[in-house]
């Protein structure tokens, strides 16, 4: 009956029938890369990596999109400034040169009321004007 029990566990090691209960001889557990578990675990790991950098990235993504959202809307608060400043300093330029133009025209209209006098000719035919600063020199013209 031994010879019979071997020659059962080399050709089927399953199981071996002693008596009233039924024996595993061969259990074999799997170990290493052959384990279900440990196939699963590293399936997890992978995926909870993949995961992990794909939320990264959208993440990146979007900070990346609400900085230079953030950006465009400070460069269009500077640029309106700049706008502003430019149109008050046009603004005062075009005040100041048109009190200056005004200036310049009552004085010249001031003046030439005041000399409307026919100027003397001098006796080379040239006339002079006789105001306060020297004029040039003006000649007939035949």
């Amino acid at each position: 009956m031994l010879l019979y029990a071997t020659l059962a566990l080399q050709l089927n090691p399953v199981a071996v029938n002693s008596g009233n209960h039924v024996k595993e001889v061969n259990f074999h557990k799997p170990t290493g890369m052959n384990s279900l578990s440990i196939k699963f675990a590293l399936l997890v790991f992978m995926l909870t990596i993949v995961a992990s950098a794909a939320i990264a990235y959208a993440v990146l993504i979007l900070q990346q999109s609400v900085l230079v959202e953030q950006e465009k809307q400070q460069l269009k608060l500077q640029s309106e400034k700049y706008a502003r400043e430019l149109d008050a300093a046009f603004l005062t330029r075009e005040k100041k040169a048109i009190s200056a133009n005004n200036i310049v025209v009552r004085y010249l209209t001031k003046n030439t009321a005041v000399t409307s006098s026919v100027p003397a000719t001098l006796p080379d035919g040239s006339v002079r004007s006789r105001m306060i600063y020297r004029q040039p020199l003006f000649l007939k013209q035949s």
